[in-house]
């Protein structure tokens, strides 16, 4: 699996310094996006997983594509035909996504609460985190029942735990000391 994020690393560090130097970074976004799109067909997924040549596997995949990729990004699916790494197309597109947002300085953040927070309350802690990372934040909320009161906030390594189940771990550990 590890070997696998590697490769993905590499074809989307490849690809997105062809589409900085040609000026088409969303483009070759969205050229990827459809890719995978296709991949996901289950009709394709037997396809890549058979024993076909790596040549007609291409072709398949390139004319369901059509007009929605360019010339380069047909030689990128046949490159990664001829690698039998097709199906690392999702893992390209999420490493794509990571290189583009950390180029324009954009992070991804997720904010895990019991309950629905208004628009204020997130927008106060995006505020925060532009602040303490000295950048866009692309904040994305989900609520889960097992978080009991407050919030927990993840941006890339870090975790900002403010949950009530977090602050009573907190006050165990200090009364047990």
């Amino acid at each position: 699996m590890c070997e696998h994020s590697s490769v993905a690393k590499i074809y989307a560090k490849a690809i997105f310094e062809l589409a900085v130097e040609e000026n088409k970074i969303d483009f070759w976004q969205k050229m990827l996006l459809f890719s995978v799109s296709i991949s996901r067909d289950l009709k394709i997924k037997s396809l890549l997983a058979g024993v076909l040549p790596a040549e007609y596997i291409a072709n398949v995949f390139i004319t369901l594509c059509g007009d929605q990729i360019d010339l380069k990004c047909q030689n990128l699916i046949k490159i990664m035909a001829e690698n039998k790494r097709l199906f690392l197309l999702k893992n390209v597109l999420l490493e794509y996504i990571g290189l583009k947002n950390n180029y324009n300085k954009i992070l991804e953040a997720k904010i895990i609460s019991a309950y629905e927070l208004s628009f204020s309350q997130l927008k106060n802690i995006s505020l925060f985190l532009e602040k303490k990372f000295n950048s866009n934040i692309n904040l994305k909320h989900s609520i889960k029942d097992t978080v009991i009161d407050g919030f927990i906030i993840k941006v890339n390594n870090l975790v900002i735990d403010m949950s009530i189940r977090n602050r009573l771990k907190q006050l165990k550990n200090f009364l047990n000391y």
